[in-house]
């Protein structure tokens, strides 16, 4: 048995049946998770466990982009050109955008004259050629539909589940303050949105009603969050009531000063690829006066996991929670063996257990989903009144960026396997070094970040929307860190400001801030690459052995000739390798020893050596005799000038006498 499961396998398992089982889940279970190429027989469990997850990571993306069709993004961009950017001709000169709404009249007319006419134009037509069905029972598509299909069937197969109606949020009256000399022509005053100023009273005849009341959740404008449902009032599937409803409304002032937020929505099933499609036009009304016109469109799959017709899709699912569930057995058993805070502190480990948790996850919003559609679909076939697909959109939008983690993370982990030499042994050992180093410069990049954005919003945010709120300006910074500053849309009503905010901002995040972090990572780059101590990838020799495999077997089958190889050490080990480095002072001792060594070699002989040792000898006397004769010819001057100066005799020196036959 491997050494690597020592710790977990029994050392004298039984020869029964149970007890062999036994031992092969717990191998299965303590299957390590070290992806290592040093030898021939970890660099085969290497690539075992990388094909294995290579299948894992298939199934995972198969299955996250379930909530994903092809037709799905030209359906939404179908509707968005239908409504948001149609222009329609009202009087000449005089042409109605959804996008470019700016007061109450034009919601009116957009309505009137882009809308109400789009609902009117229905598939179904006795003496028109272009319609796509002649007669309701020509077709089998719309067996599922309660009632009469032919005045609420558009646009090739979109069926209306309910008319479309129209809502509004509204404020109440003197929530604000203003200064008596206004009241006389402004009496009435109304406050931003907040959920403590919603007007709850009834408006027009209408009462209110919240979200429960009409099965519906928030709404996220760009202003405000809308907690409440409002007043509704619902169209009908004929033209020409909804022409007479609409011009009540618009002479009764239904939207005024109070109302702050204008919803026209409605919800669409298309009969040929089974989508559903939940439409929002939305136009926010700020105290400030003007409107913000947004639209809001989301498409629902009806397949599930537990409705699809498609058998391939469900044995793929079947196939990714087997894995799952495998895998989730695993993370258990280690976790009972190392203890849940030292499991979660590999990197490696919290990766697999959010991704088995996430997955789970995803199982249960997805049969909440498939309830949630089973009872539309069971209410479509009994009425015709309109159905709210809220709640299923706010599902599918978790169920979307829980699946867009999981498959993140699944793919993140496939770079544990390529640590396939040297260089990326040691770039990932740096960035486990330099945690601390790169949490210190994210604090340090995070408080600059929200330094600009403050000052940034408390500048231009009145008159540039890069700076309308924090989170946007926030976002404005990183865009300018990563080079993307569109200079083209920098504010310009002061440009000595916008300037010297701009050119500050790149100073001292990108050459201070980035350069530092850039030297700090080579520093520590450097420092891993002095001290790593690896050894050579068989990664080359394991593909090498698989192919000659291959070869061998081949001509086992052609020639029924078994060739003869000589057998391969699969627990070999290379030398390590190193790039270590040499400090410049202890490369100069170096090299002065290695010069005294070839001044003074040890392997002569003594009758050689001595000689050799006399003569550097003498070389050294004379040259000492030299520099001190030198010397006490300067010391008998400075002497005989001491002489003279006190009347002594004076002091001789011959040049040509040794020193010690001076005479005085």
């Amino acid at each position: 048995m491997n050494d690597d499961f020592a710790l977990f396998a029994p050392e004298e398992p039984q020869p029964t049946k149970i007890k062999n089982v036994e031992v092969k889940i717990i191998q299965l279970l303590s299957w390590p998770k070290k992806v290592r190429y040093s030898t021939i027989r970890e660099g085969r469990k290497a690539v075992e466990g990388f094909f294995r997850y290579l299948v894992f990571l298939a199934l995972a993306t198969f299955v996250t982009q379930t909530t994903c069709d092809y037709n799905m993004y030209f359906y939404t961009k179908m509707w968005d050109q239908q409504l948001a950017s149609r222009k329609t001709v009202i009087d000449p000169g005089f042409i109605s955008v959804f996008n470019d709404i700016h007061s109450y009249q034009q919601i009116w007319d957009f309505i009137q004259f882009t809308f109400l006419p789009l609902l009117d134009r229905g598939d179904f037509r006795m003496n028109d050629s272009a319609s796509i069905y002649k007669l309701t029972n020509e077709t089998k598509q719309f067996i599922e539909i309660f009632g009469s299909v032919h005045n609420r069937t558009i646009l090739h197969g979109n069926v209306l589940l309910g008319p479309p109606r129209v809502r509004q949020i509204r404020v109440k009256k003197g929530q604000c303050q203003h200064h008596p000399v206004f009241s006389k022509y402004l009496p009435e005053c109304y406050s931003h949105y907040t959920w403590m100023s919603e007007d709850h009273e009834e408006y027009n005849g209408i009462k209110w009603q919240s979200m429960s009341d009409i099965w519906t959740t928030p709404l996220w404008g760009n202003i405000e969050i809308y907690l409440g449902a409002g007043y509704m009032i619902s169209f009908s599937y004929d033209n020409e009531e909804n022409i007479l409803l609409i011009k009540k409304l618009r002479e009764d002032n239904w939207i005024n000063h109070g109302t702050r937020l204008f919803l026209l929505e409605f919800s669409l099933y298309h009969v040929d690829t089974r989508l559903f499609q939940l439409v929002k036009l939305m136009v926010e009304n700020p105290p400030t006066f003007g409107c913000i016109p947004m639209i809001k469109l989301r498409t629902i799959r009806r397949e599930s996991f537990f409705n699809n017709p498609s058998w391939t899709m469900g044995l793929v699912t079947f196939a990714f929670y087997l894995l799952i569930f495998i895998n989730s057995c695993r993370e258990v058993y280690l976790i009972n063996a190392m203890g849940f805070c030292n499991y979660i502190r590999v990197l490696i480990n919290l990766a697999d257990f959010l991704c088995c948790l996430l997955a789970y996850l995803l199982l249960f919003l997805n049969f909440a989903q498939f309830i949630i559609i089973e009872g539309v679909m069971r209410h479509v076939k009994k009425s015709d009144q309109y159905i709210s697909l809220d709640m299923c959109w706010e599902i599918n939008i978790v169920y979307n960026n829980i699946a867009g983690l999981v498959i993140f993370i699944a793919w993140i982990r496939l770079l544990h396997f390529i640590v396939l030499n040297r260089t990326i042994a040691i770039f990932v050992n740096m960035l486990h070094k330099s945690k601390k180093e790169i949490t210190g410069v994210l604090l340090i990049l995070f408080a600059v970040f929200m330094a600009y954005a403050q000052c940034g919003m408390t500048l231009f945010g009145g008159n540039d929307p890069q700076f309308r709120n924090l989170l946007t300006s926030i976002l404005t910074m990183m865009r300018w860190t990563v080079g993307n500053t569109q200079n083209d849309k920098m504010p310009n009503f002061s440009q000595s400001i916008t300037w010297i905010y701009y050119v500050s901002y790149v100073i001292f995040v990108h050459i201070m801030l980035l350069f530092s972090f850039q030297a700090i990572m080579i520093n520590i780059y450097d420092e891993v690459k002095q001290v790593a101590m690896t050894r050579p990838s068989q990664l080359g020799t394991v593909i090498a052995l698989f192919l000659r495999n291959i070869c061998d077997k081949f001509c086992l089958l052609i020639c029924v000739k078994r060739r003869q190889r000589s057998p391969v050490d699969l627990d070999a080990k290379g030398e390590y390798e190193s790039d270590k480095r040499i400090d410049p002072r202890q490369a100069a001792a170096i090299a002065a020893m290695r010069l005294m060594e070839h001044k003074n070699p040890t392997n002569v002989s003594q009758p050689d050596y001595l000689p050799v040792r006399l003569e550097r000898a003498a070389k050294r006397v004379k040259e000492l005799e030299e520099v001190t004769s030198q010397a006490l010819k300067r010391i008998t001057e400075y002497y005989n000038i001491l002489q003279k100066h006190y009347n002594i005799s004076e002091m001789r020196v011959n040049d040509t006498e040794s020193v010690d036959e001076t005479v005085i």
